[in-house]
Parts: C-alpha cells; structure tokens; sequence
C-alpha cells in the first residue's frame, strides 16, 4: 500500500490555470483602525463590544444584499470584497445591472446606519481586472489524514465522519490572483491625499471600460451613452429595444479623480447615482448617499 493522504494528492494535481476578466467591490469601514490605534491596541470590555456591534451590524446589511447567483463575498476584519462571477460571461446584461444595485443598496443602507450612530461610514470601491484561478480552494482537516490510518484506507477520515472536519486553508476561486480587488483596495488606500475620500462610492475606469466592451458584445445591446455635462457626466448601457431605457447606467461627478500613485495610476469616478434597469432614467435614480 501506498501511504498517503488528500493533500498529497491536491500538491501533485494542481489544476490547469485559468485567467478569467473579474470584477470586485471593495467596501471598508471608515475610522476603524484609530479605535486600536488610539488605544495601543488594548480595548477594555466596551470598547470590544462596539466594535463587535459595529462589524455585526454591517455584516448583516451584507448578507440581506448579496445576489447568491453572482457572487462570491469576503469579509476581511473592517472590509468586505465582493467579486461578480464571470466565469462563464456576464449573461444577461441585467445580472450585472442587478449586482451593482446590491452593492449600492448595501452602501447606501449602512451609510444610513452609520450616519444615525455618529460614525463615518464606509467607502466603495468598484475596479475591473483579471484573476488567475490556479490552486485548490482549500485545505481541510481530513486532508492529512493518512489512508493507512483509516479503518478503510479508500473510504472516509475520522475527521469527515464526525462532520467536525474545519479548514486549515482557504484560498477562495473568485479572489485568487484577483487584479479588479488589487485595484480596488488600492484606490480606497489611496485616500483624501489623492482625491479619493470620504464615505462615498468610486468606480474605477477599469470598470468603465470593461461596460463599454459589454455594451458590444453582449446580447440586447447596441453600444453605450456617455453624456459630459456641467458637473457630471452620464455614463449608460441603453436598452436595445428602446434607447430611452438603461440597462445600467450611473450619474458620474465631474471632474474625474487623476489617480497617481507609486502602485497605480488611473482614473477614478465618484458615483452620484445609479439608473437601475427597470426605471425609467428621465424621473428615476438610486442617489449614492454620504456622510
């Protein structure tokens, strides 16, 4: 008999890579770190509870918003990363119109609860990229266990029999070498000090581009809007059947952030408001809110 164990097996069949388009939001609590910080990273009983409050809080607004079907979401201490499934194309244009409300319905939604608690909100960030998807997603417990040691070599662990069985590994498909949450999560660094502050939510010209690619190729479509105005600019996906109506569409503030750091450089929208796909856009959006 040979002696060895899943693990072995998953460190000899590494699955082929795959390099798939992505897209991610990026969503961190404001003023999270100073509660540590402004402490020496020692909190007494009180302070632990509200920032327990604080992370349950926006967690649940998370869970009420997700769209199961399209997502894949991790929460990450103070921050949340939220990747659009593309592995098998965008679909229907509307599944991407119906994520991007969640995500703005779940902004929205704790930026109200923030406000109400005296607290400073959150900032969204939205970017587009590629992911290398090139490892096993995870390690478990029963993975290093050694078929000699069970009572069938060939059957199941003590560990996968009990369900009791954790995971010592994770390593998450939609985030794996993941470009669209690397921009995303530098852009929200980035900060006031490059024009990207406050409790609001950004989009990426990653993300901006990759919707222009989509109005063309995708089905029900026939190009897409951008509209400069005074202080804003429109940028929308129209109906194929009626260019009076969105797919998707966002009020964009004018002028654009020139984004230049050391990691990145690019340009950066504040959103002012969403169209969703099934209002009509001359007397309906969805406005961003702020703090």
């Amino acid at each position: 008999m040979e002696y060895i164990s899943d693990l072995d097996k998953k460190l000899k069949n590494i699955p082929k890579p795959r390099i798939i388009p992505a897209i991610c939001s990026w969503s961190d609590l404001l003023g999270f770190g100073s509660n540590f910080t402004d402490n020496n990273w020692n909190l007494n009983h009180k302070q632990w509870k509200d920032i327990i409050q604080r992370l349950v809080l926006i967690q649940s607004i998370l869970a009420r918003n997700l769209w199961p079907s399209q997502e894949f979401a991790l929460v990450l201490n103070d921050g949340i990363a939220r990747s659009f499934l593309l592995d098998h194309g965008v679909g229907h244009i509307q599944y991407l119109s119906l994520w991007l409300r969640s995500c703005i319905y779940f902004h929205n939604e704790v930026i109200q609860n923030e406000r109400k608690r005296g607290l400073p909100g959150l900032r969204t960030v939205i970017a587009a990229g590629e992911r290398a998807v090139h490892n096993w997603e995870e390690v478990k417990a029963s993975d290093f266990v050694f078929n000699y040691t069970k009572s069938d070599p060939s059957g199941l662990s003590s560990y996968e029999i009990s369900g009791d069985n954790p995971t010592i590994l994770t390593n998450p498909g939609p985030l794996q070498m993941n470009t669209a949450f690397s921009k995303a999560f530098i852009i929200d660094e980035a900060g006031s000090r490059f024009g990207v502050g406050g409790a609001n939510f950004y989009i990426d010209e990653s993300f901006l581009d990759l919707l222009k690619e989509l109005s063309v190729t995708s089905s029900f479509c026939e190009g897409y809007i951008w509209e400069e105005r005074d202080d804003s600019f429109i940028f929308a996906i129209p109906k194929q059947s009626d260019r009076d109506y969105f797919h998707l569409g966002f009020e964009l503030e004018a002028p654009l952030i020139d984004l230049k750091t050391k990691a990145f450089s690019s340009q950066v929208y504040k959103v002012k408001a969403f169209f969703p796909h099934d209002e009509d856009p001359r007397e309906f959006s969805i406005p961003i809110e702020s703090i």
